[in-house]
């Protein structure tokens, strides 16, 4: 995951494993990483149900989206956290169809998203 150190939508993307043993972090400890395991199998990678790379999405002259890069691992439990502005709704947006975007790719289950 490649952050933006302007504070957009690309700092404000926390991963946390879905299971209901999952505590939620403690606000001034490091954010979560991204799941790792799969079916139950420690170690091995995990299947990428949605993922977006290189995504630029702008709206006139105002760039909301600048190259983001995410992959949500199947299983997982995705938060997307940022100010109002910062490109939340426009990237769901885009995995749903409703929007295509201007430069890269959002795919689900491996296939890009072309419409809703």
């Amino acid at each position: 995951m490649d952050f933006d150190a302007g504070g957009g939508l690309e700092s404000a993307v926390l991963m946390l494993e879905a299971s209901p043993s999952t505590e939620l972090p403690d606000a001034s400890a490091p954010a979560a990483q991204p799941v790792a395991e799969a079916d139950g199998a420690r170690g091995a990678p995990a299947t990428i149900r949605c993922a977006a790379r290189g995504v630029k999405k702008a709206f006139g002259e105002t760039q909301i989206l600048k190259g983001v890069d995410v992959e949500i691992p199947e299983g997982s439990f995705t938060v997307l956290v940022g100010p109002s502005g910062c490109g939340k709704s426009s990237l769901l947006k885009l995995v749903s169809g409703l929007h295509p975007p201007r430069d890269g790719v959002v795919t689900v289950q491996g296939k890009p998203v072309t419409g809703p």
